[in-house]
């Protein structure tokens, strides 16, 4: 547990945590990891992440649609100081540098797949998430409100109360816990 919080994708990719101190061995495991994986989804590139994983697996926009899960409440949002942000950095070398890797790989790929058309297709994407919102969500509340299946894990997020005459729609509003413990059920099925 003493790594926790500290290069935590690299250690969740399976690096040793003296490992991800020297330079090399972290620039060999991107190297690794970059022949692996062919899109890595960027949450500051969200959208733009799923537009190209829908090109990818030859599915409609539609499919990737989504409502934003784990949204801390507006009081529970801190800001983080230049000064601080910049010793993180440095105390996170290795995790930085495998993000600024993918990042920049991203970049490359919406190049590729063509910044207007990009464009074009992030706008049709949130239009998709905005009419998701309006055809399922009654209210965006905290785990006062939410129950069951929708009850988030931390109470400093907020989900959704949603209209439960659409049986369609839980499938967007499910908490992440429940969703785990509904997906293991089927994998032991």
């Amino acid at each position: 547990t003493s790594v926790i919080g500290k290069n935590q994708q690299l250690w969740d990719l399976g690096m040793n945590h003296v490992d991800m101190e020297q330079t090399d061995l972290v620039d060999s495991k991107i190297r690794e990891l970059d022949n692996q994986l062919h899109l890595v989804l960027i949450a500051e590139h969200f959208d733009e992440s799923l537009v190209l994983l829908a090109k990818l697996l030859c599915w409609d926009l539609s499919d990737v649609r989504y409502l934003k899960q784990n949204v801390r409440k507006s009081s529970k949002v801190s800001a983080i100081s230049d000064t601080a942000r910049k010793q993180l950095e440095k105390w996170l070398h290795a995790e930085y540098k495998l993000y600024n890797h993918f990042e920049q790989k991203l970049q490359v790929l919406i190049d590729k797949y063509g910044r207007e058309q990009m464009d074009n297709d992030v706008k049709l994407l949130r239009k998709l998430n905005e009419n998701l919102k309006s055809d399922c969500v009654l209210e965006v509340a905290d785990n006062s409100k939410l129950k069951g299946e929708f009850r988030m894990a931390l109470d400093i997020v907020e989900g959704y109360v949603i209209d439960t005459n659409k049986s369609w729609c839980a499938v967007y509003a499910r908490s992440e816990p429940n969703f785990t413990v509904q997906m293991r059920r089927k994998q032991k099925t």
